[in-house]
């Protein structure tokens, strides 16, 4: 029968490593059983790689821990199906890490290569890669702010936030680190690790990619309560080993982040960083991801290669007012799901003032700013639910699409109905601004007993007397309900005599048969408790001629006044009506206040 723990033939054994309370690797001795277990340790495991990653650098700033001599060392990545990874071969050390993942290092490329292709022979072996280096998704440099930003009608968007989010929502920006500029400094949070040079300074931004990534995301979300968590993993010429990106997805799963932002690019690819990047998107963090720019397609890029849903890949457009045409330098394809601005972007620098940036590295962030305001607006939206939100507001002609922001505002509150009255075979819209939703959103509609009411096409229609509760339903909001009245028709209407000019005091008072009232043209006021104590009256048409409607006027609680707006309005807001209506025109639903 097999053991169900994997080996590896070799001679050589392991040092165990720990890292102590200084934060420095130690030798603790050879075991026969060389594995450092940090299975429920993840924030252990990633700095324990990130150091040995950094004993193995060309940076001779990194001083390798007392003890251990400093070499290079080569990474493998490997994950098992939930076998134990036992290895008796030449590895210099196997740490063992959260979800039955495992880095092995060795002391040669040569080494490292012949371990993986033995590893990925085996069965329960998952996948076995060795490191790879990633990148900055950035294309040759080129006052402030973001002209994409602008584009994209971000000023549009942001007064929501604050009207319709209580929350805050982080932006993991796994990139060259973040320099503390004062754009972005108060949206800064600590915390973040520095897998470059294995300690938590992440301001420490050699390269300048990461502070202008972020500061892009400052610049989108301006005062909205959007925070950034800067994770380093590339170095100061833009290179970063694919083990320590593997290991700050992980990082930023467990941040609380909302958003990551991935603006590099490889071309080899890695299944570790596509299952960590899934478990991402599965455990709700929209990862936005660079598409490249190397001018071809995503799919030899990782991990733009990605078509999972809730992995929004961005690539770069040129131009303005929907005429888009795609960046000569971005790349394209299957997996890209919209386009933002890229090119000439005005970035923080780590000077403390601006340079002009280019490349899909800077496209990407806009869309992580969108994301992260979404977020605020709806918490409950998942990683695929802002991606179709982001795809359905895109504008522009072909595949080169641009999400623009005033597609997805919200429309006014309404009115919160609490109970409306039908006639039977009487139809009026639906007020599809009952409640807080954005034009890219889409209402569903229920009722608790179809026999008394119907809805279809954003009509409701009596069909037999009696009540029924009207449910209405928007992903990432609280269901609104509310109750319908359904009557039998006393007389189909009662429609004044043409010429009229003023409905005098108390001269419908108590009429509990009318059901609709329709004033003619020429009416010009309605004296007070004109209509009181009408209990069936549910619907006014009220002439474009009204000038005055008296204050003592109550109708009732659930009428319908179709007509002029600046009287309808203006009675509405002093009174506890339910809503009004411009008929045959359009319909405004106003806030009772």
């Amino acid at each position: 029968m097999r053991d169900n723990r994997l080996h590896l033939l070799g001679l050589l054994t392991n040092l165990r490593i720990t890292i102590d309370s200084t934060g420095s690797i130690q030798a603790l001795g050879e075991e026969s059983h060389p594995v450092s277990d940090y299975s429920n340790d993840l924030r252990g495991y990633a700095q324990a790689v990130a150091r040995l990653n950094s004993l193995g650098a060309s940076d001779q700033s990194i001083k390798p821990a007392k003890g251990v001599s400093k070499a290079a060392l080569y990474a493998v990545l490997c994950k098992t199906d939930g076998a134990e990874l036992r290895f008796d071969g030449d590895a210099q050390y196997t740490l063992a890490g959260p979800r039955n993942c495992y880095t092995l290092f060795f002391s040669s490329p040569e080494s490292a290569q012949k371990a993986a292709e033995v590893l990925n022979k085996m069965d329960s072996i998952v996948y076995a890669e060795c490191d790879s280096t990633v990148k900055a998704a950035s294309a040759a440099a080129v006052s402030f702010h973001s002209s994409g930003a602008e584009r994209m009608r971000f000023g549009d968007y942001l007064p929501y936030t604050a009207q319709w989010g209580s929350g805050s929502a982080g932006v993991a920006v796994i990139d060259s680190g973040c320099y503390a500029h004062p754009l972005i400094k108060s949206k800064l949070r600590t915390g973040g690790f520095d897998y470059v040079d294995a300690d938590f300074d992440t301001s420490n931004d050699g390269f300048g990619h990461g502070t202008g990534v972020a500061g892009v995301i400052a610049d989108c979300t301006f005062q909205a309560n959007v925070y950034i968590y800067p994770i380093r993993v590339l170095d100061s010429i833009g290179n970063g080993k694919m083990s320590n990106v593997v290991n700050a997805v992980r990082e930023a799963i467990q941040s609380g982040c909302a958003v990551m932002n991935l603006s590099i690019e490889s071309t080899i690819m890695s299944e570790a960083l596509d299952d960590a990047i899934l478990q991402a998107v599965s455990s709700g963090v929209a990862v936005v991801v660079s598409a490249g720019n190397d001018g071809g397609n995503t799919s030899g890029i990782c991990p733009a290669h990605l078509t999972d849903q809730g992995v929004i890949v961005v690539g770069s457009a040129e131009g303005s007012g929907g005429d888009y045409t795609l960046a000569s330098y971005s790349n394209y394809g299957a997996s890209v799901d919209v386009y933002a601005f890229g090119t000439a972007i005005s970035c923080c620098a780590v000077n403390g003032g601006y340079s002009t940036e280019t490349g899909t590295s800077f496209a990407a962030p806009h869309v992580s700013a969108c994301c992260a305001l979404m977020h605020l607006i709806h918490p409950g939206l998942s990683p695929s639910q802002m991606e179709a939100r982001l795809i359905h507001a895109s504008t522009g002609q072909g595949t080169v699409r641009v999400p623009e922001l005033s597609q997805m505002i919200p429309q006014t509150m309404g009115f919160h109905l609490t109970n409306l009255q039908l006639e039977t075979n009487s139809t009026l819209d639906l007020p599809t601004g009952a409640y807080p939703v954005s034009s890219a959103e889409q209402i569903a509609y229920t009722v608790s007993d179809d026999q008394i009411v119907s809805v279809s096409n954003g009509k409701i229609t009596g069909l037999s007397a009696g009540s029924a509760t009207v449910t209405a339903s928007c992903t990432g909001l609280e269901d609104a309900q509310f109750e319908v009245t359904v009557t039998d028709k006393a007389y189909a209407e009662m429609r004044l005599p043409d010429g009229l000019k003023h409905i005098e005091a108390s001269a419908f008072e108590g009429d509990a048969a009318m059901c609709h009232a329709v004033l003619p043209f020429g009416v010009e006021t309605i004296e007070a408790c004109a209509f009181d104590q009408c209990a069936s009256l549910s619907t006014i048409d009220l002439p474009a001629t009204l000038l005055f409607i008296d204050e003592n006027n109550s109708f009732s609680d659930a009428v319908l006044l179709c007509g002029m707006d600046s009287t309808a309005y203006s009675y509405a807001l002093a009174h506890d009506l339910q809503y009004i209506c411009k008929r045959s025109i359009n319909h405004t639903f106003q806030q009772n206040q």
